[in-house]
């Protein structure tokens, strides 16, 4: 078994997915390591509760061009999870995903609405340069169900 652990010996078995990568709602994956197929790197979000420029943990897996990775966010009592594929578009790389996202119920709360703390949705991440700025800008962010997480009351 092959065992990738640079930019140069990734891109000799799967799609280089090294690198910075921003999605349509500002967030942002820094992927940096590569071994046997399992990725990791940070992840910030664009939306949801965090507070700006909060790196949380990613870690995942690659095939080929197909990646998944999960990211918890920890204080949030939230994990979020995607999977997509690489694609390429007038010579632009972009990771097309789907994701779910899984929420803490509170113990108090309706087991008859478990199903409410799993949401999914789909995402578009962007190979962005090294000199790629994100700005974290609060009035900015989307105010629909994202990806990442959300400030919830557990009462």
């Amino acid at each position: 078994m092959q065992t990738a652990k640079t930019e140069k010996d990734c891109s000799k078995t799967n799609f280089n997915f090294f690198g910075r990568w921003r999605n349509q709602h500002g967030s942002e994956m820094n992927l940096t390591k590569f071994e046997d197929g399992k990725i990791s790197g940070t992840f910030r979000t664009g939306v949801g509760a965090h507070e700006p420029g909060e790196v949380h943990l990613l870690t995942g897996f690659v095939a080929g061009g197909l990646i998944s990775f999960t990211v918890n966010f920890g204080k949030y009592d939230t994990l979020t999870s995607w999977t997509g594929q690489h694609n390429q578009i007038d010579g632009h790389d972009h990771i097309e995903t789907m994701w779910h996202l899984a929420r803490t119920i509170p113990e108090n709360g309706r087991h008859d609405r478990l199903w409410a703390g799993v949401w999914t949705g789909s995402d578009t991440f962007n190979r962005v340069g090294d000199d790629s700025q994100l700005e974290h800008d609060l009035s900015d962010r989307p105010m629909f169900i994202p990806s990442y997480p959300l400030k919830f009351s557990k009462k």
